[in-house]
């Protein structure tokens, strides 16, 4: 994997886990980019990102929420400027009184374009239903 690459991975995850900071990342995005999941397509901003994002840390935290680790990252260069990134993440739960920790494993690909020194993500295609994926790995109940 490129040292730029490396950077902006290990930004993300920096900025992922701290929640003190929304802007941070926000920065890692376009002003307006592409999301694509299981459910449908439209444009979003960085704006309702970082909304969208603080709601769901919150429902994270409630479910007992502990760590993400990403398992693996696979750059495919599309010419100098462009970068598909293909991800998958895991989510630890440790559970106040709920029993055994948890985990569970969400792939995502996003479509990095270089900006300066540094790329932001324009596209950022979701593979999986999350509600379903905690539900089959019983952090959350079914249905």
């Amino acid at each position: 994997m490129s040292a730029a690459i490396d950077e902006f991975l290990t930004e993300y995850q920096r900025a992922t886990r701290d929640d003190s900071d929304p802007a941070r990342v926000g920065a890692l995005y376009a002003d307006t980019f592409l999301t694509l999941t299981p459910s449908g397509a439209h444009t979003a901003t960085r704006e309702a990102l970082l909304a969208e994002a603080s709601a769901r840390s919150g429902l994270l935290t409630r479910l007992g929420h502990r760590d993400t680790v990403l398992v693996s990252a696979t750059p495919t260069w599309l010419g100098d400027d462009h970068c598909l990134l293909s991800t998958r993440w895991r989510l630890e739960f440790t559970p106040d009184d709920r029993g055994t920790p948890r985990s569970a494993e969400l792939e995502s690909d996003c479509l990095l374009r270089r900006d300066g020194a540094t790329f932001r993500i324009v596209v950022y295609l979701v593979r999986q239903d999350m509600r379903r994926v905690l539900a089959d790995a019983g952090v959350v109940p079914r249905g």
